[in-house]
């Protein structure tokens, strides 16, 4: 296809999985604090929000095994309906005064469980509706709906809580609801093509297919070492604003500003990730963060950290398109979920460490020596990429790729 726009099958893709995700971010939120308003006990919202992690975590990888076992279109289908259920049947419960912590436990497990398969599933099905010279395009507008959902939900979830908890569910039941009606209209098969085999010996494959290619161990480790980067940095606001005097308020500006720069750069990703090679790319994105959480030290707190945050996290967005671009174009079609999930999960594992490690940090040496550390190891990253990156494109042309791919698969498939 050579035609320069999307069609509608990624329409359908992106608008379904687009309000999925706006809903689901709203539940994320609603969700713990139901259970504090229920019960008002501190401890319930945290189990309820654990239990999200863990069900997100412990699916992760036998998500992206199912995801190379069947059909991807009827998986988001079925996926998306189960998931509409479970927070329709919450909303009911609510409705009727039923609406005890197993309840809030059990939907919050499906949610987390449910947004391990259909993540892994969009990536490898973006493979399967979008060409490859659109993909950064077409990632781009994915990384944008993050960005939208990362903003609107929480205040979309928070803001209905408060007035009608149920109104929250119900609204969320529709969207997945919707989302699944989008996959069925998309009326495309979209097969995986891997061989039924064991879930740990198939997850396994996933792994091992990441260790071997030195381009997508870097992505793995790239977005676990900015992933905890970036869940720090509450802790690390916070500690600044306490030592400069200033409020809440102030670090309420600074996460939204991290939220704005983030969509800013959902919308030039594509257009960067179009003019300028992988090692560029990957390794000047994540050199900003560098220059940001260096730049933190020394402009003070509020409005002018938060532009320094908004910019430093627009370089996220266009690290994520660039390295997806790449991780799709390497990575065979029967494999597409298993790499997408591996790499996801050691993001998501390492992530909730970032407060930990922060607050350590801050307590034992200071918010500026805190900060330094992380802005040098960003920065070392951004080197380790340029150098990974330059090696593994001049040893693989793109026109090289289609041939080398098959052979890849069945290398992994003997080991």
């Amino acid at each position: 296809m050579t035609d320069a726009r999307l069609d509608r099958r990624f329409w359908l893709l992106f608008g379904g999985e687009t309000a999925s995700a706006i809903g689901t971010a709203a539940s994320v939120v609603a969700m713990p604090v139901l259970a504090f308003q229920l019960s008002g006990n501190l401890s319930h919202t945290g189990i309820v929000g654990f239990a999200m992690a863990a069900a997100a975590v412990a699916t992760r990888l036998p998500g992206g095994v199912l995801v190379d076992r069947v059909d991807r279109r009827k998986l988001m289908v079925i996926a998306n309906l189960i998931a509409g259920t479970a927070v329709a049947l919450l909303a009911v419960a609510l409705a009727a005064g039923a609406a005890s912590l197993l309840v809030l436990v059990l939907a919050s497990v499906v949610v987390g469980a449910v947004g391990s398969c259909l993540a892994p599933a969009e990536s490898a099905a973006v493979r399967g509706v979008v060409p490859e010279p659109l993909l950064p395009k077409a990632l781009a507008f994915i990384q944008s709906r993050a960005a939208v959902a990362m903003v609107a939900g929480p205040v979309l979830g928070g803001a209905l809580v408060a007035f009608d908890a149920t109104t929250v569910f119900v609204i969320d039941a529709f969207t997945y609801l919707f989302a699944a009606v989008c996959m069925a209209a998309l009326r495309l098969a979209l097969p995986a093509d891997s061989e039924p085999q064991p879930v740990l010996k198939a997850a396994g494959e996933g792994l091992r297919f990441v260790l071997k290619s030195p381009f997508l161990r870097y992505v793995a480790i790239n977005a676990t070492l900015l992933n905890l980067v970036f869940n720090s940095l509450l802790v690390i606001l916070v500690a600044a604003a306490h030592n400069n005097g200033k409020g809440g308020l102030a670090v309420g500006v600074q996460m939204a500003a991290i939220g704005v720069g983030a969509l800013a750069g959902a919308i030039a990703a594509a257009p960067i990730a179009s003019r300028f090679t992988p090692a560029i790319g990957v390794a000047g994105g994540t050199a900003l963060v560098a220059v940001g959480l260096l730049l933190l030290l020394v402009v003070p707190t509020g409005w002018p950290s938060a532009v320094v945050l908004g910019l430093a996290a627009a370089a996220g967005p266009v690290v994520n398109v660039v390295v997806s671009t790449e991780q799709i174009r390497l990575t065979p079609a029967g494999l597409q979920g298993r790499v997408n999930s591996s790499i996801g999960l050691l993001a998501m594992a390492a992530g909730p460490l970032g407060p930990i490690i922060a607050g350590f940090t801050v307590a034992a040496w200071g918010v500026a020596p805190t900060m330094f550390g992380a802005a040098a190891i960003v920065l070392i990253l951004a080197l380790v990429g340029a150098a990974v990156i330059l090696r593994a494109t001049s040893q693989t042309s793109p026109a090289e790729l289609p041939e080398q791919i098959p052979e890849l698969a069945v290398a992994v498939s003997r080991d």
